[in-house]
């Protein structure tokens, strides 16, 4: 027994011994004497330098004309310093506002080499600091030939030099800067100027001044411009452009997209002989057309370029729709949209040298079938439709009567108008043409969209205690002839605006839903789509987006009001707009969509425009109800119920 414990004695000596060794062996490693720091740069600091790195990183290089850094960002400063790396110090110098918001970056663009720079952005806060370096280049001066400017890459910079033959400016009502100018040798576009040749002052352009602009070239569509530019006058003696004779090159040509019409772009035309036909007009752009045999094109007046003040635009759509069917001389610049050649009116002259053909009565028939639009696409309500009974140009010549398909559209006696009632349910009707000249004749159907009448009645229900729910989105656009209470359909049309229907029944139901901590906000959701507002280019407009956006009820202006957040030239600017509509004071138009406008239009001295000439949305229920109260302002022989409005 003894000997059996001095051997485990010796065993466990033995272990302990191996146990001492091995932790030996096994002992922690002393900890590393340089550890890494801690990163105790402020989360703000880093979230500015972000910011202002994201605003200039995808910029392009090439910078060949000034420009603006933003110098205040999410409430931090913003220092700069330029290093000219390729030339001299001084062909890139910054200059800091008054404002103390933004720099200008002077850079030498008539240097005759290249030149080579550096930004560096700084930004500190709570002692520490953190910088961003962008790298551009300024291309040596030169200006080009025509040959070398359509030789030049897209993207490439080019300067080029002209006599203007048009001038468009956001002074003048349009949405971007532009100018149309030519040589020699053709002629070029220069689109979204970074200042308005149409603005009072001393770099006012007129037509026959011989300006420059220094750019970028683009490609459109087919179109060849010279984007973002900045320009300079070089003379301001007025030249006269006279206008290419394209009238064997049109008369020719099988199609919009030959070489013959489309080679040369921005160059001032005239063709002479062709019929005037249709036109296409609508809130957004107006396509008025012109023809010589098959061939037809056309003349644009566009909502956000055109050279023509109002006045030229009504005087120009006037003669269009009176001179239907006649042949004129249409002048214009050579514009060019997926290929195919149009005209942008230089001026007020577009349309001249009219006159009616002789035509057999066959022909003069066929000629009015031709020029003969549907007068009305869809019907929503009881109405009576005006119809011509007489050609637009032959009326003398051709006389035209009217025929329905369906007891809902009666057409009169005399075929002057169609009466509509909404059968009780939708349906299309077919109004059939007939036109006549002495023994021809011919025929032209349309047909027309009816709507069934509402079988359920709705009184709609303002809502004051806004809460979230379901409800419809409405204006009292007061300004239109019925005074009628718009709701949204729930569909947003090219322009980004909410088109409006004043059935309840097609009416869309729009969702709130409070955002958690925040007073009287919500998110607005339509379907499975939120309703969101935001900046696209230089426009407010609304869209449907799985990412919600916050809406604000104000309290004192009973809408909802949202704030976007936009660049302008590197500084970051917020504006808080509104939904709704607004009585156009110089047409007395009401307009009856749903888009976004500043709040600054409905609130301070402001405020009395509120439903008169400004239509907020608010929010309505809409009730079923045995019967709505209508107003009677025709009166005549009839059974009324009295009442007062109290």
């Amino acid at each position: 027994m003894k000997k059996f414990t001095k051997f485990l004695l010796v065993i466990l000596i033995f272990a302990l011994a191996f146990v001492v060794v091995g932790c030996k062996k096994n002992k922690p490693v002393d900890p590393d004497p340089d550890p890494t720091p801690v990163d105790d740069t402020p989360k703000a600091l880093k979230d500015a330098i972000d910011y202002v790195y994201a605003l200039y990183k995808d910029k392009d290089a090439t910078t060949p004309s000034d420009w603006a850094v933003v110098a205040k960002s999410t409430g931090l400063d913003v220092q700069w310093t330029v290093t000219v790396t390729k030339g001299q110090t001084s062909d890139v110098v910054l200059t800091l506002n008054e404002a103390g918001t933004q720099y200008t970056v002077d850079v030498n663009d008539k240097s005759e080499t290249e030149i080579e720079y550096t930004l560096k952005a700084t930004i500190t806060v709570e002692g520490k600091t953190l910088s961003k370096e962008f790298s551009f280049k300024v291309p040596a001066f030169k200006e080009l030939t025509y040959a070398e400017y359509i030789a030049a890459a897209k993207g490439a910079t080019v300067t080029i030099k002209g006599v203007v033959t048009a001038v468009i400016g956001k002074a003048n009502g349009n949405s971007y800067n532009c100018l149309y100018l030519q040589d020699a040798d053709g002629g070029y576009y220069a689109y979204g100027l970074k200042e308005d040749p149409s603005a009072e002052g001393e770099n006012k352009v007129s037509v026959g001044m011989t300006v420059r602009v220094t750019g970028a070239k683009d490609i459109y569509s087919g179109t060849i411009e010279v984007k973002e530019g900045a320009y300079e006058i070089l003379d301001k003696t007025p030249k006269t452009v006279a206008a290419a004779d394209y009238t064997a090159a049109y008369t020719a040509a099988k199609s919009l997209k030959e070489e013959a019409l489309v080679g040369k772009q921005s160059i001032l035309v005239k063709i002479d002989g062709v019929t005037i036909s249709s036109e296409d007009d609508d809130v957004a752009s107006g396509y008025y057309k012109f023809s010589i045999g098959a061939l037809e094109s056309y003349a644009r007046i566009s909502s956000s370029v055109c050279p023509l003040t109002k006045a030229e635009q009504d005087a120009f759509k006037a003669a269009h729709k009176e001179k239907a069917g006649y042949t004129a001389t249409v002048t214009g610049i050579v514009c060019v949209y997926d290929g195919a050649f149009y005209l942008t009116p230089a001026d007020g002259n577009c349309w001249s040298n009219f006159q009616l053909p002789t035509l057999s009565d066959a022909d003069a028939v066929a000629a009015e079938k031709a020029l003969l639009t549907a007068p009305v696409a869809t019907v929503t309500e009881d109405t009576v439709v005006e119809l011509p009974t007489a050609g637009a140009a032959y009326k003398e010549q051709v006389a035209i009567t009217w025929a329905s398909d369906n007891a809902c559209a009666v057409v009169a006696a005399d075929s002057k108008s169609v009466a509509f009632t909404l059968p009780e349910e939708a349906c299309k009707v077919t109004l059939t043409a007939t036109l006549t000249a002495g023994e021809a004749t011919d025929t032209v159907t349309f047909e027309v969209a009816v709507d069934a009448a509402e079988t359920t009645v709705y009184k709609l229900v303002k809502v004051e205690d806004v809460k979230a729910g379901t409800y419809k989105l409405g204006m009292n656009q007061t300004a239109l002839e019925n005074g009628e209470i718009l709701l949204a359909d729930g569909t947003l049309n090219n322009k980004g605006a909410l088109i409006t229907t004043a059935k309840a029944s097609k009416a869309a139901d729009f969702v709130l839903a409070a955002v958690e901590g925040k007073a009287n906000t919500y998110t607005i959701k339509l379907a499975d789509k939120y309703l969101v507002a935001y900046r696209n280019g230089t426009y407010n407009n609304l869209k449907l987006d799985d990412a919600a956006c916050e809406w604000v009820y104000d309290t004192t202006l009973k809408t909802f009001v949202a704030t976007i957040s936009y660049d302008d030239n590197g500084t970051t600017k917020t504006a808080e707009v509104y939904m709704g509509s607004y009585l156009n004071t110089k047409t007395n138009v009401a307009g009856d969509t749903m888009s976004l406008s500043l709040t600054s239009y409905i609130s301070g001295d402001n405020a009395s425009k509120i439903d008169v000439s400004q239509f907020p949305v608010y929010l309505y229920n809409a009730v079923e109800v045995e019967f709505v109260a209508e107003k009677v302002t025709d009166v005549k022989a009839g059974t009324y119920k009295l009442g007062m409005n109290q």
